[in-house]
């Protein structure tokens, strides 16, 4: 669910960043910028916090 909420919030920046500063800027363009944000904000998590927030939600088996 928060993800949902990172994609549509920097979906809604994108576009609007867009717009003031004078861009022609669909939607559909909005939606891309908004879900590579969202990967890549994901994916820096994953490999910074993975110990702290991921490694307990394996099973010992897969643990160091």
């Amino acid at each position: 669910m928060a993800f949902l909420l990172l994609l549509g919030v920097l979906t809604g920046a994108g576009w609007f960043l867009a717009r003031i500063t004078g861009h022609r800027c669909s939607w559909r363009v909005a939606m891309r910028v908004g879900a590579g944000l969202a990967f890549l904000w994901t994916g820096t998590d994953h490999f910074l916090n993975d110990e702290l927030r991921y490694l307990p939600m394996m099973p010992a088996f897969f643990g160091a």
